[in-house]
């Protein structure tokens, strides 16, 4: 769990909002945490989260909102093992790890073709009804997934998360 002052911040920022997400998909590496989970061994004690990254986890789950993970990795067994030691795998309701040659590997597991279909289909949830989280450019959704770049110096903060549900709430209107 965040620092309390941050998980305050984050439920007050959650119920300004007429329209949620139903799904927070969030990419793991500098995103929820601010390391390549390949530079270590499952043996590690992982560094930890972003200072705000699990309080805004929590406040979702908190609205009901599936969380999601969805990393391309050259190590799942690591990110999984941090992702345990770390308390978030009994946050997330569904998660996608899988395997890359490299974190950067363009040529195997995108998150357009292998990722979101995942969780789409694990979750019944539609493109549209997702708020996605990335600190790669490239990665931006081209299947009508709200997408958010995330500063990699900060990771996920409740800044970078209220432009997303800002975001998630102007495509909302535009479909209506």
């Amino acid at each position: 769990m965040g620092p309390p002052a941050a998980l305050h911040k984050a439920r007050q920022l959650l119920d300004s909002y007429s329209s949620l997400p139903k799904v927070l998909v969030l990419d793991l590496d500098y995103t929820v945490w601010p390391y390549w989970c390949e530079m270590y061994s499952p043996s590690d004690k992982p560094p930890g989260l972003y200072p705000e990254a699990g309080a805004i986890i929590d406040a979702c789950r908190e609205r009901q909102m599936l969380v999601a993970a969805a990393s391309r990795t050259p190590t799942p067994d690591v990110a999984r093992a941090f992702m345990q030691k770390l308390g978030l795998d009994a946050r997330f309701d569904n998660i996608q790890l899988i395997p890359a040659a490299n974190g950067y590997d363009s040529h195997s597991a995108q998150k357009d073709t292998c990722h979101l279909p995942n969780i789409r289909q694990a979750t019944g949830c539609e493109y549209s009804s997702m708020l996605f989280f990335d600190d790669e450019r490239g990665n931006v959704s081209r299947l009508g997934v709200c997408s958010v770049l995330v500063p990699t110096s900060v990771g996920l903060c409740l800044k970078t998360f209220k432009e997303g549900l800002d975001k998630f709430a102007a495509q909302q209107q535009q479909a209506l």
